[in-house]
């Protein structure tokens, strides 16, 4: 059986490799979900945070839980959703992909703010937060405010069926640590040119900084998320805690991009 990753991101390739699935090589098709995802993340769920009352801008800091009348889902599961969905019109204009794979695969990842797991409240897009002018201020100003809540990092995995168009979609949430109280300019001296030159907030970076005051384990929790015709069913979720130990770090990236390394 076939089954391959869609992304651009080396870090995302590196961590399904991990768990035995390598890179579908194809660069039109990782550019056509790339443009999907910075579409969502500049429109739909700018669009979506604003009828929630929320005035978001810059595609950077989004509610973590987006949707319009009854149905909200967190961040990254609405657009490892829409990535999926793009997929699958891909394949359905494509039909040579169905000879080549059984199963395609999308990711998002995002840190997410709140007071426990069961009431997430902001979320930040991990693409790139310094794309635009003012970013890494912004995230400075934001982490200000945010002085004894949690860090998480959640994200969220789709698998593509390429013979049936089902999509199974999973959510991963990495507990990572309590926001300590620091300063504007606190935030600036550590991650100000950091952040700039890396172009990214990676998880490896925030474990070796004074963000956060940290623990010897980390919380990891898992669940489906079944997508169907009668709507989206959260399945009940798996939880376990892994160690904090440089030998583990990959296992702690696994489970800050929501890559369903256990058994959910």
């Amino acid at each position: 059986m076939v089954e391959r990753l869609v992304s651009n991101s080396g870090l995302k390739e590196k961590l399904f490799r991990a768990v035995g699935i390598p890179t579908y090589q194809d660069t039109v098709l990782r550019k056509r979900l790339e443009e999907v995802e910075e579409r969502f993340y500049k429109e739909g769920a700018v669009e979506v945070s604003r009828a929630s009352g929320i005035i978001r801008v810059d595609g950077l800091i989004f509610p973590y839980n987006v949707g319009s009348k009854d149905t909200f889902l967190p961040l990254p599961v609405a657009v490892t959703i829409v990535k999926a969905a793009e997929l699958r019109s891909a394949v359905d204009e494509d039909p040579e992909l169905k000879r080549e794979c059984n199963g395609l695969f999308v990711n998002d990842a995002v840190w997410a703010v709140g007071n426990n797991i069961n009431d997430i409240e902001s979320a930040i897009n991990k693409t790139d937060p310094t794309r635009n002018h003012g970013d890494v201020e912004r995230l400075a100003d934001f982490f200000t405010t945010t002085h004894g809540k949690t860090l998480y990092s959640v994200g969220s995995t789709g698998r593509l069926d390429v013979q049936t168009g089902v999509i199974d979609v999973s959510l991963g949430i990495l507990t990572v640590g309590r926001i300590k109280d620091h300063t504007r300019e606190d935030f600036m001296t550590i991650f100000g040119n950091p952040l700039r030159e890396r172009r990214g907030f990676n998880l490896d970076f925030v474990l070796h900084e004074s963000l956060l005051d940290l623990r010897d384990r980390f919380l990891v929790t898992q669940q489906k998320v079944v997508v169907s015709n009668e709507g989206i069913d959260f399945k009940t979720s798996r939880s376990w805690f892994e160690d904090y130990i440089p030998e583990n770090l990959t296992v702690l990236q696994l489970a800050s991009h929501g890559v369903p390394y256990g058994s959910i």
